[in-house]
């Protein structure tokens, strides 16, 4: 599509900007391939956040290719009803994000997804960068 788009745009028949990029419609896929994307972590997940063992708040985790890029915080009064639905939705799938500490320049959070994977990460007050500390992977749990 972007090829084409570039053909046109050289030939003068195109816009500037580029076709926009869409999702892929994976239930067009054949299984065993859906299966194995589900494997990686990719989109956007809605989660609860607990701090010493209470619901603080919830959250969202944009992951691109099992990679944590960005998370999005909420208290519990002001996280949107599509948030605090999906992240009480995603018992099997989503992940329960915990508070671990703060520093004057990062909040540290673990998630952890019931696949058993997980990831320890910071996010900037300042600028709400995500740097992933450590990731892996636990023995997955049945859900």
């Amino acid at each position: 599509m972007h090829l084409l788009w570039l053909l046109l745009l050289l030939m003068g028949l195109a816009s500037v900007s580029p076709p926009a990029l869409s999702a892929p419609n994976l239930e067009m896929l054949p299984q065993k391939v859906q299966e194995r994307l589900k494997q990686f972590k990719i989109g956007e997940y809605n989660a609860p956040v607990f701090k010493d063992g209470q619901l603080t708040g919830y959250a969202i985790l944009i992951y691109e290719a099992n990679r944590l890029v960005s998370m999005q915080t909420y208290g519990l009064a002001d996280a949107p009803l599509a948030v605090r639905s999906g992240a009480s939705a995603s018992d099997c799938g989503g992940p329960t994000v915990t508070w671990v500490g703060e520093d004057s320049h990062n909040v540290y959070y673990y998630a952890e997804f019931p696949d058993g994977s997980w990831t320890y990460y910071a996010v900037n007050k300042e600028t709400g960068a995500v740097t992933v500390i450590a990731s892996g992977r636990e023995a997955a749990e049945i859900c």
